[in-house]
């Protein structure tokens, strides 16, 4: 049953592949706005992602 589960899950990613690497369809306006506002500054991702992951009490400070 393992082996079933690793193989829906490679062909789970290979389809994700195939839309990243050749887009189409309604996939393709998505991916053109995402990589127009993708950020090469990862110190500022790092911190945007720390303070996501961060509950909202402790943005608020009410931890």
């Amino acid at each position: 049953m393992a082996a079933e589960n690793i193989d829906d899950v490679v062909d789970g990613l290979a389809g994700i592949v195939r839309l990243t690497a050749r887009p189409g369809g309604l996939v393709r306006p998505a991916l053109q706005l995402i990589r127009s506002t993708e950020s090469d500054d990862v110190p500022a991702v790092i911190t945007h992602l720390d303070n996501a992951m961060e509950g909202p009490s402790a943005r608020q400070g009410t931890r």
